[in-house]
């Protein structure tokens, strides 16, 4: 398994999850891709911020198996700078796949190819959200619970881990997507789900009126 940066590319956010092996498998197959993960890891793990909008929150890295997740997000409106970063760090090679989703996936398709020269394969959104959290919930440990006594206030209120395992089965469940707008989801297996409802208002509308506030003030 190599280190790959497949992004889903948000109306404000971009964020990547990538897995960094703690022993390569490519080690004696592939000597010159084995050394390129290593490159990728040693530089993606040395900061915390790249440029101007990167972050890596440590606080969402999880290990799994024989390696950890990573997660970096940045604004989707810095993609010029990012892809800037890729191209001076090697993180994207021409002859790798590259999967996004979102929307950007479609948006920025053009220009990642024309600087990157990678052809863009484009995930569809729901289906690689729901793959991606049926994963977390399935084998990541104290993923999903629930507060105790919510109704009571508190600073940090007492979190109860649901036991997947113990309980049998997470289905059906409800998943609310809340990015620039909000969707809900009823989730009935790993491949089947149905939008139950949803709304424009999420995210995106709170951050402009944020941004409308700030106006109105100065």
């Amino acid at each position: 398994m190599s280190i790959s940066v497949q992004p889903h590319i948000g109306g404000s956010l971009t964020k990547i999850c990538f897995f960094e092996p703690h022993t390569s498998t490519l080690s004696n197959k592939c000597p010159l891709r084995a050394a390129s993960d290593q490159l990728k890891a040693t530089f993606l793990k040395s900061k915390l911020k790249y440029g101007s909008t990167g972050v890596r929150d440590t606080s969402l890295s999880l290990e799994w198996r024989n390696g950890t997740f990573h997660f970096v997000n940045f604004d989707t409106f810095r993609m010029k700078e990012a892809i800037t970063l890729f191209q001076s760090e090697n993180l994207i090679q021409k002859d790798e796949p590259f999967y996004a989703t979102g929307g950007g996936a479609y948006k920025y398709a053009s220009m990642l190819t024309e600087h990157l020269g990678v052809v863009v394969k484009k995930g569809d959104e729901l289906q690689c959200l729901l793959r991606g959290l049926n994963f977390l919930l399935t084998y990541v440990p104290d993923e999903c619970y629930y507060l105790l006594n919510p109704e009571k206030k508190k600073v940090n209120p007492t979190k109860v881990p649901l036991n997947i395992l113990k309980e049998g089965s997470i289905y059906p469940y409800l998943l609310v997507n809340i990015g620039s707008g909000v969707s809900i989801l009823r989730v009935d297996s790993p491949t089947s789900f149905e939008r139950v409802s949803g709304t424009c208002v999420g995210g995106g509308t709170y951050w402009y009126h944020l941004l409308a506030f700030f106006i109105f003030i100065f």
